[in-house]
């Protein structure tokens, strides 16, 4: 089994998830010998190569998908601009800092209600 990394020039695939063949690609993994993959592949790096070919060959016959042309994945702009997207990033990460900070104060005070309980 070859290592399943795409080189640069193969086209991108994209699978439809929701179309695919679980129950068959749960019987096709029961079928793995998985004792054998572990023996013929005894180091970690082996090993972990052997199962992700597996998986991949898994996922590619039971699971449709589409090939495209790389260049017709590039990011399709929808109209917003540099500096929308740079108000958003803003705010997004004003937003999180608040949790953050929101978080660690809820988190402070349920460590000394315990600290608080345990010696009382």
């Amino acid at each position: 089994m070859g290592s399943h990394v795409p080189s640069l020039n193969t086209a991108a695939v994209k699978y439809k998830w929701h179309l695919g063949d679980y129950e068959g690609m749960n019987t096709f993994l029961l079928d793995v010998n998985w004792y054998s993959v572990i023996c013929f592949h005894p180091s970690a790096h082996d090993a972990w190569d052997a199962f992700k070919d597996i998986l991949y060959a898994a996922v590619d016959s039971f699971v449709p998908h589409v090939k495209h042309p790389s260049s017709s994945l590039r990011i399709r702009h929808s109209g917003c601009n540099f500096r929308d997207l740079s108000k958003c990033t803003s705010r997004k990460r004003q937003l999180w800092h608040l949790l953050k900070c929101v978080l660690c104060k809820l988190l402070e005070r349920v460590v000394v209600s315990k600290i608080y309980e345990h010696h009382v």
